[in-house]
């Protein structure tokens, strides 16, 4: 997992699926509509998204196999717990379609981080990670744009 502003993305990465991303992501402004944005292909693609946070409990870990997360709020906050995925127990089995896997939140070994607009967290295979928490006991209404890189 990687969190940073996202104007040091280069300090990164190189690679040109990558480069492709967060050269969207410095384009994003409040006004984006929400939806898909094929940015190349399978290899790189936006989800644009309005919600509205949750309670911790609320949340699953998940993890992909395919795809790297890159997750930025545009507007409003939200916490994001991560773990490293080896030994975390299986609550759905992987779905190659949706790229997605479940998994039980332990008690310890994770850490919580504050996603607001300008920063980004990237999550590789390895990382599981619980999206869209709320910062105290009331929802917000939060954007954000995810972009998945093919691995």
């Amino acid at each position: 997992m990687i969190i940073d502003r996202i104007g040091n993305w280069r300090k990164y990465f190189t690679d040109e699926k990558l480069v492709t991303a967060f050269k969207f992501l410095e384009s994003i402004h409040d006004g984006i509509e929400d939806g898909e944005r094929k940015l190349d292909g399978d290899k790189v693609f936006a989800l644009i998204k309005s919600y509205k946070t949750l309670e911790r409990a609320a949340t699953m870990l998940e993890a992909h196999r395919k795809y790297i997360d890159i997750q930025v709020v545009i507007a409003g906050m939200e916490v994001l717990d991560w773990y490293p995925h080896e030994g975390l127990e299986v609550l759905r089995p992987y779905n190659p379609d949706r790229d997605v896997e479940k998994l039980k939140t332990p008690a310890g070994g994770g850490s919580a981080l504050t996603l607001v607009p300008g920063l980004f967290a990237l999550f590789h295979p390895w990382d599981a990670h619980a999206p869209g928490i709320s910062m105290g006991a009331c929802p917000e209404k939060v954007r954000k744009v995810v972009v998945k890189v093919k691995c």
